[in-house]
């Protein structure tokens, strides 16, 4: 189970701090799941799966909205706003801001593939990246 845990918690784009927050643990229980000196229980596995599919799910709405409002890819370059630090990823509802740079790199990477421009910048720090933060409400 300690390599599923470890598989799970990289894939998520976790650390320490994130997942202590999301197990609501100590960050010496994570370290000691992933040193594989204790086994980590079945519910921290479960609770990573959940994070997996949450962050697939909301790469998936991205890719519809971005299609919604620019269904051209040629139209000019779609920005990201990703989160700089934890506690800005955890007012946005994720654990950690490893987890947001892991649900606006699998975006970029989806939109690049369907031949938009993507630039990922810092949430808020440019005209366009505010607005969209204003308008998603976080």
């Amino acid at each position: 189970m300690t390599w599923t845990y470890c598989a799970l918690y990289a894939a998520a784009g976790l650390t320490v701090p994130a997942a202590a927050h999301l197990h609501n643990v100590s960050d010496h229980t994570v370290r000691a799941w992933l040193d594989g000196v204790e086994i980590p229980p079945q519910a921290a596995i479960d609770a990573v799966a959940d994070l997996l599919r949450r962050i697939d799910h909301t790469v998936d709405e991205t890719l519809h909205l971005v299609a919604d409002q620019a269904p051209d890819p040629s139209g000019g370059t779609v920005q990201l706003g990703v989160a700089v630090d934890d506690a800005e990823a955890r007012t946005l509802g994720w654990p950690g801001a490893g987890v947001h740079r892991t649900v606006i790199g699998q975006a970029a990477a989806a939109l690049m593939h369907d031949g938009y421009s993507v630039d990922i910048v810092p949430r808020g720090s440019t005209p366009e990246s505010a607005a969209a933060a204003d308008q998603h409400g976080a």
